[in-house]
């Protein structure tokens, strides 16, 4: 008869409450280290800093946290057009940018994510509308790729808009990923195109280096990319 099994049983009894109760507390702490890791440019050290940090707020921190989060999905929601997120306090189905009519309606800038818009903005030189994909379609992606991104709904946006548009400009980052995003826009709107000749498809000029993200660019690069667009 193997006794192994019960012996470790044995062991674990008399472990004091305290030592056990660490060692349920690290495997949390590991746990939410994972849960940060999938956080974007997150790595293992900056994660464990975050999960240790909040071993140090105390519970009502904590909690209004846990409480921001599990509200989250219920009190934002994306724009219906542009696909930015937006408040639920709000009544407007649309983003303060949709609905600004100062914005220029001739050119309409497609980017990957929310945050993209964000940076571009704190350039303070694009005027037009915007129009966020969801993400890229990698170089080296599977089939089902595209179906995570809002292709058809770009298609609708720009058809509803085509009478105003007259530049689509494609601002995606400048990676390999990025560049096949663009190729993929362009094959998706080729069509539209055609039957539109005064409209063109142009790309952000090569300000951004390659292998850079949109998101952290700083002001003058963006600017510099909207100049020398092409």
């Amino acid at each position: 008869m193997n006794i192994e099994p019960f012996y470790y049983m044995y062991v674990n009894t008399l472990q004091p409450y305290a030592v056990r109760a660490k060692i349920a507390r690290m495997h949390t702490l590991d746990e939410l280290v994972q849960h940060f890791l999938r956080f974007p440019g997150i790595g293992p050290r900056q994660a464990r800093r975050f999960a240790m940090h909040l071993l140090t707020e105390d519970e009502s921190t904590n909690e209004s946290l846990a409480n921001l989060i599990r509200s989250l999905k219920t009190t934002v929601r994306p724009c219906t057009a542009c696909g930015r997120y937006v408040s639920y306090r709000t009544r407007e189905e649309l983003c303060s940018i949709c609905v600004d009519t100062n914005r220029e309606q001739s050119t309409l800038m497609v980017v990957e994510r929310d945050t993209d818009v964000t940076a571009i903005e704190r350039a303070r030189t694009y005027k037009g509308r915007y129009f966020v994909f969801g993400g890229t379609v990698p170089l080296l992606a599977d089939e089902g790729a595209s179906k995570k991104v809002r292709a058809s709904a770009l298609k609708q946006f720009a058809l509803d808009h085509q009478a105003a548009l007259r530049e689509i400009i494609l601002a995606f980052s400048a990676n390999p990923d990025g560049d096949n995003t663009a190729r993929y826009v362009e094959s998706l709107l080729q069509e539209f195109v055609e039957q539109n000749p005064e409209l063109t498809v142009t790309h952000l000029g090569r300000g951004l280096s390659t292998g850079s993200e949109l998101e952290y660019a700083d002001p003058d690069t963006i600017t510099f990319a909207l100049q020398n667009r092409k």
